[in-house]
């Protein structure tokens, strides 16, 4: 009796079984797929948080140069350009020099260049607008795009717009323009400007391209 019971005992059958693994299976895709396009809106989220920090950041940090410059000396007032060239209190700082590098934001000053906006953050369409209404009011527009690779198939990219008008701090007295060298200008696509040094205006070694 009790060996009759045991071979009549319910049990699973291989139909069941399938079934149970396919209902399995298929949960885990779903799970995996929710669990990878969280993962892809993090990462995307995170990308786009840099940037426009990142930007506003950048943007302030332009802001703040040319609001503190004591003169626009280009582009002139009433038209717009890649680079903006300014005269500022300190005769080392002279002239001081924001444009677009290769997909980044340069200054120069006197003679020194430099990058300064983020490692990884793409800058393009630098432009810099002369709003100036006359000598004593000097105002600049300041505009770009920023951009970063989102790290998901296909490299997506996120890109923003940034753009910020800006009047100068009023200055009668103007202290950065000891050696009164030549104006900067673009000649041939290249940018060229002087550099006091020992009282004396010498051409500046480095060079810009410029429109």
């Amino acid at each position: 009796m009790r060996n009759l019971l045991l071979r009549h005992r319910p049990g699973v059958t291989f139909v069941e079984l399938l079934l149970f693994l396919g209902v399995f299976a298929m949960c885990c895709g779903v799970l995996i797929t929710v669990l990878v396009f969280s993962q892809e809106q993090r990462v995307r989220q995170q990308t786009i948080t840099a940037v426009e920090q990142e930007g506003v950041q950048l943007l302030q940090m332009l802001a703040r140069r040319v609001r503190n410059a004591e003169n626009i000396l280009d582009p002139p007032a009433g038209s717009s350009g890649s680079l903006i060239a300014m005269q500022m209190g300190h005769e080392d700082l002279n002239p001081t020099i924001l444009a677009q590098g290769s997909g980044t934001v340069v200054v120069v000053e006197g003679d020194t260049l430099r990058s300064i906006s983020p490692s990884g953050l793409q800058i393009i369409d630098l432009r810099f607008a002369n709003t100036s209404v006359d000598a004593e009011r000097q105002s600049a527009r300041i505009s770009f795009v920023a951009q970063r690779t989102i790290p998901l198939p296909g490299f997506p990219l996120y890109r923003q717009p940034f753009a910020l008008s800006i009047a100068l701090f009023p200055d009668n007295d103007w202290s950065g323009d000891d050696c009164a060298c030549v104006t900067p200008q673009c000649i041939g696509g290249v940018y060229q400007w002087q550099v006091c040094i020992l009282e004396a205006c010498q051409d500046a070694t480095t060079t810009l391209v410029c429109e």
